[in-house]
């Protein structure tokens, strides 16, 4: 895929001391595993943090929960 290509170059020139820091930063994301509401899968950290807004689907609603933007972090 065409994105894919474009995050390995990314990834490649990237020194490997931040792409550390990035992933000791999102340590406990991974740590708190997944948590499943109905035929629902989400990032259990990120779901105990959330309010869900009405009105969307069950795919809506893990897009809600499961994303994550590393500028955030």
């Amino acid at each position: 895929m065409r994105a894919n290509e474009r995050m390995l170059r990314a990834l490649a020139r990237a020194p490997a001391r931040n792409l550390l820091h990035v992933a000791r930063r999102f340590t406990p994301v991974l740590d708190a595993g997944f948590s499943y509401e109905g035929e629902c899968a989400y990032l259990a950290y990120c779901r105990a943090r959330m309010t869900l807004p009405a009105g969307l689907d069950e795919t809506g609603r893990e897009c809600w929960v499961n994303s994550l933007h590393v500028e955030d972090w």
